[in-house]
C-alpha cells in the first residue's frame, strides 16, 4: 500500500510581500493561515455566499483552485499550458491545492510508465544484440537506474516544481467504506458502469469519489469561493456529479483547463497588454498553422502506442501518420520569475528568442489494428465445463484505421521580429 506522500506536505513559499497579498505566508491578504492546517469550521476568508458570482464568472477571479490528476499526467514535468495557469494564479494570488489521493496516483502512474519502458528497452536490446552477434560486438548490459532511485529520484522533482509554484497539499477525506458501496452499486456518480468487453461491464470511479469528496471536504473547512476543480473527466463533469455538488451548497464548478486560464488571465493584465498580447497569439497561430504539417513526425515520436491504444477496440500494432486539424488555444507563454509583478504594458519580445507556446489540436492517426475478435473470446470463455476446448481459429487480420485524439502540445520558436519560425515539439499529451 502507497502511503501519503511527503512530498505534498505543506512547504515555505517564497518570501515576498506584495500589494496583492504575501507570499511570507503563501497566503492572499487577509488570509493569513496555513491552508491545509485549518480546523473544522475555520471561517477566514469568509464571503458572503449570497453575493458570490458564480464560478468563473467575467466580474470575480476564483476564490481557490483545485487539481485532478489528468492536467498533471506529465508530472514532475508540466506543459506550457499548466505553467501559464500556475503562473496566473500566482500573480492573482489564488491559491492552488492537489488532493493527496492525486499526488499518490501520478507517482504510481509515472513508475508504471517507467517499468514499461524500461522492459521495452530490454527487450529492444535483446534483439539488437541478436541481430549483430555474427557482425559486431555490443554490450551485454543495459544500464537503467534501480526502481528505488527512480522513485526518490521523482520526489525531489516533485518536491522541486511543489516549491516553485507554492502548491499546496490537502488530505484524503472520503466516506465510510459503506458509503462509497452504496454510491458504487447504485451508479451513483461519480461511480459509472462501463463495458470492458462485451458483455462484461464493470463499475469504475474510486479514485474520483476520494478525489471529489476531498475536495468538498477541504472547500467547505476553508471556503475561498468561488473555487473550481480542473479536470478533463467526463464523469466529473456529469450533471450526476454537479448534483451532489449542489446537494453540499458550495460554489464549486468542473471545468477543465482551458476554461479556467480565459477566465483568469485577462484579471492580471491592463488592457492594452491584452490587446497585444491576443495580437500576438494570431501571429503565432498563423506561423504554426503554415508549419502544423511539419511537425507531425515529432509528434508521432512522442505519442505512444499505448495511448492510442486506450478506448481502442483491439491492440495497435503500428502508427504509420498522423494528420493534424482545428488548431486552438494557442499562446505565447511569457513566463518572468514567479516573484516578479505580471510584465507591464511596455514588455516588447526581442527578435532572435526563441518563445514558448501552448496550443490545442485535433489529430488523426492512420494505426494498423489488431481487432479484437469478441466471438471468438466468447467460444473459449464460455464453452460448457465438460466439453475439449476448441481448437482456436485464425486471428482475424490486421485492418488500418483511423485512432482520433486531441492532443495537448508545448512548443518553442523563434521570433524573427515579424512571425515566428522553426518550430519544435518539446511534450505532447493525450487527451482522453
Amino acid at each position: 500500500m502507497v502511503g501519503k506522500l511527503e512530498t505534498w506536505s505543506a512547504l515555505s513559499p517564497l518570501a515576498t510581500d506584495g500589494a496583492h497579498g504575501h507570499y511570507q505566508t503563501g497566503v492572499p491578504a487577509g488570509r493569513e493561515q496555513r491552508y491545509n492546517k485549518l480546523p473544522a469550521g475555520a471561517g477566514w476568508g469568509l464571503r458572503n455566499l449570497e453575493k458570490q458570482d458564480t464560478p468563473l464568472s467575467d466580474n470575480a477571479p476564483l476564490g481557490s483552485i483545485y487539481l485532478d490528476t489528468n492536467p498533471l499526467r506529465l508530472w514532475p514535468h508540466l506543459l506550457n499550458n499548466v505553467r501559464f495557469l500556475f503562473q496566473l494564479a500566482s500573480w492573482l494570488r489564488i491559491p492552488i491545492f492537489v488532493p493527496d489521493a492525486v499526488g499518490i496516483e501520478l507517482e504510481e502512474q509515472y513508475m508504471r510508465s517507467v517499468r514499461s519502458l524500461v522492459n521495452g528497452l530490454e527487450g529492444q536490446a535483446k534483439k539488437l544484440r541478436g541481430k549483430l552477434r555474427e557482425v559486431a560486438a555490443i554490450g551485454t548490459d543495459l544500464y537503467v537506474p534501480d526502481i528505488g532511485s527512480i522513485r526518490e529520484g521523482y520526489r525531489r522533482a516533485s518536491a522541486n516544481v511543489i516549491s516553485s509554484w507554492q502548491l499546496c497539499s490537502i488530505p484524503i477525506a472520503a466516506p465510510p467504506v459503506a458509503h462509497l458501496l452504496e454510491m458504487a452499486v447504485r451508479r451513483e456518480s461519480p461511480f459509472e458502469e462501463i463495458e470492458v468487453r462485451k458483455g462484461h461491464l464493470a463499475v469504475t470511479g474510486f479514485q474520483d469519489a476520494v478525489i471529489l469528496f476531498s475536495v468538498l471536504e477541504h472547500l467547505s473547512q476553508v471556503r475561498l469561493f468561488p473555487a473550481t476543480l480542473i479536470s478533463d473527466d467526463s464523469i466529473l463533469r456529469s450533471t450526476g456529479v454537479s448534483a451532489l455538488i449542489k446537494e453540499r451548497q458550495l460554489p464549486l464548478a468542473v471545468n477543465n483547463l482551458s476554461e479556467v486560464t480565459e477566465a483568469l488571465w485577462k484579471h492580471v493584465f491592463d488592457k492594452q497588454v491584452v490587446r497585444a498580447w491576443e495580437e500576438e497569439w494570431k501571429r503565432v497561430k498563423r506561423d504554426l498553422e503554415l508549419n502544423l504539417p511539419l511537425l507531425g513526425p515529432e509528434i508521432l515520436r512522442s505519442v505512444g502506442i499505448d495511448e492510442l491504444a486506450k478506448h481502442t477496440s483491439g491492440s495497435v500494432l503500428e502508427v504509420k501518420a498522423v494528420s493534424l486539424s482545428n488548431l486552438r488555444h494557442v499562446r505565447t507563454v511569457a513566463l518572468p520569475e514567479a516573484r516578479q509583478i505580471p510584465p507591464s504594458s511596455h514588455f516588447m519580445r526581442l527578435p532572435g528568442q526563441r518563445v514558448d507556446i501552448s496550443a490545442t489540436v485535433d489529430a488523426s492517426f492512420e494505426a494498423v489494428v489488431q481487432p479484437t475478435d469478441y466471438a471468438e473470446l466468447c467460444r473459449i470463455l464460455f464453452r460448457p465445463p465438460s466439453t475439449v476446448p476448441p481448437e482456436p481459429q485464425a486471428p482475424k487480420p490486421p485492418e488500418i484505421t483511423s485512432i482520433s485524439k486531441t492532443l495537448e502540445l508545448s512548443l518553442d520558436a523563434q521570433f524573427t521580429g515579424d512571425s515566428f519560425v522553426d518550430f519544435a515539439v518539446k511534450d505532447v499529451q493525450v487527451s482522453y
